[in-house]
């Protein structure tokens, strides 16, 4: 098992993976967890929705790390401009 970074809410947690071959036991076993904390009466829908925002999470944090991000007052401008 990959060495835990963090728990988020709602059963989400997110390991630190140190190697490739790693990278596919900790997807694995994230998807475990997530599924195993979730209702028993969770629809295929619900699943999907869930592993699509725990990516959307994880690829949020793995930006922020490499400094993709934008600032508040550049996505301000941004808008302004349309």
């Amino acid at each position: 098992m990959a060495p835990i970074i963090e728990i988020l809410p709602y059963g989400y947690t997110l390991y630190k993976i140190e190697e490739e071959g790693e990278m596919q036991t900790a997807v694995k076993e994230n998807a475990l967890n997530l599924i195993s904390s979730m209702p028993e009466n969770t629809t295929w829908d619900d699943i999907m929705y869930e592993i699509y925002v725990k990516q959307k999470i994880e690829k949020g944090l793995e930006d922020s790390e490499k400094g993709k991000v934008t600032s508040h007052e550049k996505v301000k401008e941004m808008f302004v401009q349309r």
